[in-house]
């Protein structure tokens, strides 16, 4: 990315979520987007200068935010927004990183359908220009050539960055600025993760069976075109929806307190009747609604299964079979369609690094992947986020490093690892190189050692916070019961 040394990657805040490490909540649980949280105050003092004594190696690195770093979905767009600029100035983005760049995930995707028209597909001419049209970027085009994001570079603004951010979706790509002689060519590939779960690529599923195909080998273009109103439908525009958003937040709430997990889909299915409904012009009569509910239901319980299967509702490892499958399915498919179109000397002795988030999860792991010789590095950003009351989970959140010859390492934050307690910052890598001849590990562990006394004052202070989340559950539980017991049918 440029010409600087290193890469950065962040992901999965949710600002505006009240599950989330960034948002503080009032004496009501409700988010408060006025204050900057101790988790932000604790991460700023640590994150900041681990970050310059890389600098003073690598030079001004770049930043990546990889996705749901604003949460539109189970939060208002304003407190998110407001949050995350709160984020951004206690950091000091603007001074500390270079060229910002932005893959949207599954809860900030709206953003990218905001933006997509000519603005962020590449170096399109205009609407004569197919470029234009695009459902999806380019991934290895330099940042200089992509479009931006107008919301979020507003966010940055306010918290004092003058940068515009160059958006890619659904994937970025990195080539080595600088290479060993002899050793094998190196690529990186950035996706937010969504789309290793079958439910964000739903509509392709509902298109292969409503013309009773096997479903189309999936491109960058063709995943995004097929599911990309279904990803804002449910996952990243329900914060701006009022009372519709209000029914399906409520459903999410029972699913994370312990309600049923069926109650989202039935929430997103008459949310989904509501809409066909209207749009049909369909009479109103108790027949018809009675009817359309039924066919909603069924498209819903096809097409998204289980709510409970997401992958963040895993909380014994770091990723399920189902998501291994779907990971390894997304690189053999849409990346390698992409490497083939946009890296055509590109061959399989190449070694890949994949870096996600979306699961909340953060490690590191190499994977068999066929049609690549070396096993893939895996490398998951994991998220700043409570998903549960329940505090014996693998949550975690991790910083990723790329330097510009793209050996990696990630350091986890803060992780959770089965128990309750919350295990200090640690440097970790699925880098083919062994952590003594990994440059860029030894640097990374060099600068995490020197500032170890701010890293535990942060852990300290994620395990306060991450209490604090556990009393809203517990508060919400209760409301929750309450707001259900009045409302027929969700429960």
């Amino acid at each position: 990315m440029g010409t600087v040394g290193l890469t950065v990657v962040l992901s999965d805040f949710h600002a505006g979520a009240a599950e989330s490490l960034l948002t503080v909540l009032d004496a009501s649980y409700r988010p408060d987007p006025a204050q900057v949280s101790p988790t932000t105050q604790a991460f700023a003092a640590a994150f900041v200068p681990t970050i310059k004594a890389l600098a003073s190696r690598y030079g001004k690195p770049d930043l990546v935010l990889l996705g749901d770093v604003l949460d539109l979905s189970l939060g208002r767009p304003e407190d998110a927004a407001r949050i995350f600029a709160g984020f951004v100035k206690a950091i000091g983005v603007g001074g500390l990183f270079g060229t910002i760049a932005f893959v949207p995930g599954n809860h900030d995707h709206a953003l990218w359908t905001a933006e997509r028209y000519g603005a962020t597909a590449g170096a399109a001419k205009g609407p004569g220009d197919a470029a234009f049209w695009a459902h999806s970027s380019p991934a290895f085009k330099p940042p200089t050539a992509m479009g931006t994001t107008t919301l979020l570079n507003a966010i940055l603004a306010a918290g004092g960055v003058s940068a515009k951010v160059a958006t890619y979706y659904p994937n970025m790509g990195l080539l080595p600025q600088t290479a060993e002689a002899g050793a094998a060519r190196r690529l990186a590939v950035l996706h937010h993760g969504h789309f290793i779960e079958s439910a964000y690529s739903a509509m392709s599923s509902l298109l292969a069976a409503m013309r009773d195909k096997a479903v189309v080998p999936m491109t960058a273009e063709r995943i995004e075109k097929e599911n990309g109103s279904w990803i804002d439908f449910v996952w990243s525009t329900l914060g701006d929806d009022g009372r519709v958003g209000a029914e399906v937040t409520l459903a999410e709430e029972l699913m994370v307190t312990g309600g049923a997990s069926y109650a989202l889909q039935g929430q997103v299915a008459g949310m989904l009747a509501r809409q066909v409904q209207a749009g049909l012009g369909l009479p109103v009569s108790g027949l018809v609604e009675t009817w359309t509910n039924r066919v909603c239901r069924g498209v819903v319980d096809a097409v998204l299964g289980s709510y409970a299967d997401l992958e963040r509702f895993d909380y014994e490892s770091y990723l399920s079979s189902a998501s291994v499958d779907g990971l390894q399915s997304y690189l053999t498919q849409v990346v390698a369609a992409q490497l083939a179109e946009e890296v055509p000397d590109h061959g399989p002795g190449d070694h890949l690094t994949f870096i996600f988030g979306h699961t909340h999860k953060a490690f590191a792991d190499a994977l068999v992947v066929e049609g690549f010789t070396a096993p893939v590095s895996v490398y998951n950003s994991g998220g700043w986020v409570l998903d549960t009351a329940d505090l014996s989970t693998v949550e975690g959140a991790g910083v990723v490093f790329l330097d510009d010859a793209l050996n990696s390492a990630m350091v986890q934050v803060y992780g959770l690892t089965g128990g309750e307690a919350v295990h200090p910052a640690q440097v970790i890598s699925a880098d083919p190189q062994p952590d003594e001849r990994n440059p860029l590990f030894q640097a990374v562990q060099k600068a995490v050692t020197a500032n170890a006394a701010a890293w535990g004052t942060f852990s300290t202070t994620v395990a306060a916070e991450l209490r604090k989340k556990q009393d809203f559950y517990m508060a919400l539980g209760d409301r929750v019961e309450a707001r259900a017991a009045r409302k027929p049918g969700v429960a």
